[in-house]
């Protein structure tokens, strides 16, 4: 099947977001943030509890705002610009990891919440986009291909950590390999997500009004008074 060059910057965006799913949320930030905890004399239930408050956290921050913005969203340029501010926050976050001291616990958690915001929203644009991308007709295709290079695009950083670390190629500390985990999902996912900066583009809105953000609100509430009359 041949794509077009949207629908394939759209697809590659999968490809670019998901390693931090697997490297950030799941394999590595988890485990050594319990090493971090640890160095500053945290409690192992005590640093397992709080990570489970950051992540309740960025989730119910990006709910909150999800609907708000999506509204505002709606309106010419505003998708593409809230999809790069979330991407770019969840990047910009995921490289600073590597500067967090080996005791700074607090920090390293307030940074995950941040990079955990960033990647939810941007994920919540990047699917948006898809209606913009394709035609209905493709529209099935295309997200099923998202979704399979999504899952190898999480591999393969992935793969590559483990193999730096089970077989010690590089000589250096364990803290170090772990920022270079961490410098390598973030160069990964702003890497595969070039193209979809250069040409996905929003071609479905509303046309601007006024006071948008004011506008959005209206509507957003109207929503909400629909869905209790059903």
């Amino acid at each position: 099947m041949k794509y077009t060059k949207e629908e394939r910057s759209w697809i590659l965006q999968d490809w670019a977001n998901s390693a931090y799913s697997i490297m950030i949320t799941t394999a590595i930030l988890p485990i050594y943030f319990k090493g971090v905890a640890d160095n500053a004399g945290i409690a192992g239930h005590t640093s397992t509890a709080y990570w489970g408050y950051a992540n309740s956290i960025g989730t119910l921050l990006i709910s909150v705002l999800a609907p708000i913005l999506g509204t505002i969203a709606d309106y010419q340029f505003f998708k593409k610009r809230f999809f790069n501010v979330f991407t770019m926050l969840g990047i910009l976050c995921t490289v600073a990891f590597t500067f967090v001291p080996s005791d700074g616990w607090l920090m390293l958690l307030g940074l995950y919440a941040l990079s955990l915001i960033g990647f939810s929203g941007a994920n919540i644009f990047y699917d948006s986009f898809l209606v913009d991308v394709t035609s209905n007709e493709r529209m099935d295709r295309i997200s099923s291909a998202g979704y399979a290079y999504g899952y190898l695009g999480s591999c393969i950083p992935f793969v590559i950590f483990i193999i730096f670390q089970a077989t010690g190629i590089l000589p250096i500390s364990q803290v170090a390999l772990v920022n270079i985990g961490f410098l390598m999902t973030a160069i990964w996912w702003l890497g595969f997500t070039i193209p979809f900066f250069k040409n996905v583009q929003q071609h479905h809105y509303i046309e601007r009004v006024k006071n948008p953000v004011r506008t959005s609100f209206k509507r957003l509430f109207q929503t909400v008074r629909e869905i209790k009359k059903t």
